[in-house]
């Protein structure tokens, strides 16, 4: 089984598609535990949702519960340092880039990515995306980045 929790219109074939208001299974993530059994997710798929869960080590504990071994959690999040993290009044958590490297590490699981990321949305976006050596640049202002993206996977034998 594949999940797209929070999903909002973003349905995906082949995942069951779950929000707080609709899909094929609607569920509040707010609220644990969540209605799938242990171990019964190959795939959890969390596109700009985990910034809106106010208890993020809640919901690691959810995610690592109803993973299977080798299970695959995947998403991405507005970087904290973006405008995008603090434009939406519903934000309740910002995320670096090494917020995933320390979740993978407190709930024993492996990161196997934590990326930065841009989108190429408005206009500012695709002229800044543009600019000449903007990787390093990113690295002296804040602002070259947009998201976070992330895979963390659960490990196939119990540590």
């Amino acid at each position: 089984m594949k999940l797209n929790l929070g999903c909002g219109p973003d349905i995906r074939p082949g995942y069951v598609n779950s929000d707080l208001l609709g899909g094929e299974a609607p569920c509040d993530l707010r609220k644990f535990p969540w209605p799938w059994p242990d171990g019964c997710a190959d795939e959890i798929l969390m596109w700009h949702v985990l910034e809106h869960l106010p208890d993020t080590y809640a919901t690691m504990a959810e995610i690592k519960r109803i993973l299977k071994p080798g299970g695959r959690f995947v998403g991405q999040v507005p970087f904290c340092f973006s405008q995008l993290a603090y434009r939406h009044p519903q934000h309740v958590r910002f995320f670096h880039v090494e917020s995933f490297a320390t979740l993978a590490l407190e709930f024993e699981m492996e990161l196997v990515n934590a990326s930065l990321g841009v989108h190429s949305v408005t206009l500012t976006h695709r002229l800044r995306n543009m600019v000449p050596f903007r990787k390093f640049l990113g690295q002296l202002l804040l602002n070259m980045w947009d998201v976070v993206d992330f895979e963390i996977r659960k490990p196939s034998k119990a540590r």
